[in-house]
């Protein structure tokens, strides 16, 4: 469904951002059918979360993918220099 307005030949890439709770069932087996497809995902989530979920959502490799901050603070100062460069 995220994907069907998209154009058929542009790189498609997925950011999510969370709290690192799921809401409402495992997400990760939809993850890696967007993996099969060829979508990249990038996992961003507070280090309290659920972990191993958001490693396992991520593309490979996981170190560039799968990005962890403290709290919502240190998740506003990233966002916020994302923003700006």
């Amino acid at each position: 469904q995220i994907l069907r307005h998209s154009r058929a030949n542009a790189t498609k890439v997925i950011f999510l951002i969370t709290d690192g709770y799921s809401n409402g069932g495992d997400p990760r087996p939809v993850a890696a059918a967007l993996r099969e497809r060829g979508v990249e995902i990038f996992t961003l989530g507070i280090w309290q979360g659920n972990i191993r979920e958001l490693h396992d959502m991520a593309s490979h490799p996981k170190d560039q993918h799968c990005y962890l901050v403290h709290n919502f603070a240190e998740f506003e100062a990233l966002a916020r220099r994302a923003l700006h460069e």
